[in-house]
């Protein structure tokens, strides 16, 4: 059996493999600006193997809609724009929000509406009226309605931490889900640069 040598595709030292190399660091350092050498090794490392790849960007993951904005990536940054203010909108309501003041405000005039009952049924008592036992009923279904009212906002109050969490969770969620879908795809690294670089050549 005749030895044929290196396999062209596997030697990384050729001259072929060495300006391919070139390109590509010149075309990345071009698309991304900022910080290229971080984005070359990642790339290489995602480049290296067939299998999903994690990869952690703290800017990214941080501050997603400017991090999109900056590298042009402009649909994106305006997906996560949106959905980000909408989180932190869940975040300030959980934490900060008095989820419940209409409870609270519906418990305010039931029991001025008791009030005013039990004065009616404290006179009617003491001057022997038939309608003692409406106002008795009255006043029972006030205190009970109270009490379900209460119960509400008590349940309505417990529902701030999960809100707030929500709010936390779901733009990382979000965030990734893309990075799971651009690494399945191989769109960040093989699509979108080889099809910049090749509308630039």
């Amino acid at each position: 059996m005749t030895d044929l040598g290196t396999n062209p595709l596997e030697d990384t030292q050729s001259d072929a493999a060495l300006a391919y190399a070139k390109e590509r660091q010149d075309n990345i350092r071009t698309f991304v600006r900022t910080n290229p050498d971080y984005y070359i090794k990642n790339f290489d490392k995602i480049g290296m193997s067939a299998r999903f790849t994690p990869t952690f960007n703290l800017f990214a993951g941080l501050f997603g809609p400017i991090w999109f904005g900056a590298r042009g990536l402009w649909a994106w940054a305006l997906s996560f724009l949106i959905l980000e203010a909408l989180a932190f909108v869940q975040i300030s309501r959980g934490l900060f929000g008095d989820l419940a003041a209409d409870a609270m405000a519906r418990i305010a005039s039931i029991e001025n509406t008791l009030e005013l009952r039990r004065q009616q049924l404290a006179a009617a008592i003491e001057s022997g009226s038939d309608r003692v036992d409406a106002f008795k009923r009255t006043v029972e279904s006030l205190e009970a309605n109270i009490g379900g009212i209460r119960d509400e906002a008590a349940a309505l109050a417990a529902q701030g931490p999960s809100i707030a969490m929500t709010g936390l969770s779901v733009p990382r969620c979000c965030i990734i889900a893309f990075r799971i879908a651009m690494k399945s795809c191989h769109l960040f690294q093989r699509t979108v640069i080889l099809d910049w670089s090749a509308s630039i050549a």
